[in-house]
């Protein structure tokens, strides 16, 4: 069962975020990671997913986090051993 990594509770919000989804239209934030781009909107930054993901949020401490799904874990390890054949 997941928790929360800062204080260990498990009462979470899981909310899953497709590809290409619109995260945030109107963010301060610019942000470029695994998981989110951003780009330049004017006065704002538009936020996108650069791929789909679980979008984490700690109803206890607010404590938020993203997380790769089970299918993109599952493509990395598959791709991890076609290269340890080569």
């Amino acid at each position: 069962m997941d928790k929360c990594s800062k204080c260990g509770d498990i009462d979470l919000v899981i909310t899953y975020v497709d590809e290409s989804e619109l995260i945030n239209s109107s963010s301060f934030k610019i942000i470029d990671d695994e998981f989110v781009s951003s780009s330049d909107y004017g006065m704002y930054n538009k936020l996108t997913a650069k791929k789909e993901h679980l979008y984490k949020r700690c109803r206890t401490c607010h404590y938020e986090w993203r997380e790769n799904t089970i299918d993109n874990i599952k493509k990395a390890e598959l791709l991890e051993c076609d290269n340890a054949k080569i």
